[in-house]
């Protein structure tokens, strides 16, 4: 069901050992957290991914170094609703075309895979206060976004895609052949 992995991890993770994990970036993936809006910290929900659209990282660095780290909010909040460079994470779509529409025509889509992952519906689903004292969840709760770290190990990508728009301006996805 598990990579070995991924099974490694989660065993590091379940008796808090990193120092027995044979890959250190992800030891120190492992000992992150993220910040629920009542300032609790929460493990990543899984290590699924997801997809990823960006101008701004070419796929030449991907490929060779990653994608760099940002800044250093845990907020999961904050990174859900009012995104910006001060946010640890990036976020990722469960389908490409929503990846590609984020990153818009000329930009590029990746499959990111095997990394610490937090399902943001169901982290603050309940959990956002509003004015009144009541609470709620994400307003944008269809887009079923998942936050990675920003960073991104090259080995991670498994996939990248250029997009562009079709004659009815919907972004579509060019996947170059693997070679």
């Amino acid at each position: 069901m598990f990579s070995p992995l991924q099974d490694a991890m989660l065993d590091a993770q379940d008796a808090n050992d990193t120092e027995s994990m044979v890959d250190a970036p992800f030891a120190k993936q492992l000992s992150m957290y993220a910040e629920l809006p009542n300032g609790d910290q929460v493990p990543p929900s899984d290590f699924g991914g997801g997809w990823h659209g960006t101008d701004k990282i070419e796929p030449f660095t991907v490929e060779s170094v990653g994608m760099p780290s940002r800044g250093s909010c845990l907020s999961l909040l904050d990174h859900a609703e009012h995104p910006s460079e001060a946010s640890a994470f990036r976020g990722t779509g469960c389908m490409a075309q929503e990846a590609a529409a984020w990153a818009g025509e000329g930009g590029w889509v990746y499959l990111i895979q095997h990394v610490p992952t937090w399902r943001l519906v169901s982290l603050l689903d309940g959990r956002i206060m509003k004015p009144d004292g009541t609470y709620r969840g994400l307003l944008m709760r269809g887009e079923q976004e998942g936050a990675i770290l920003a960073r991104v190990e090259p080995e991670s990508v498994k996939r990248i895609g250029v997009v562009y728009f079709d004659f009815r301006n919907r972004p579509r996805i060019d996947w170059p052949a693997d070679g």
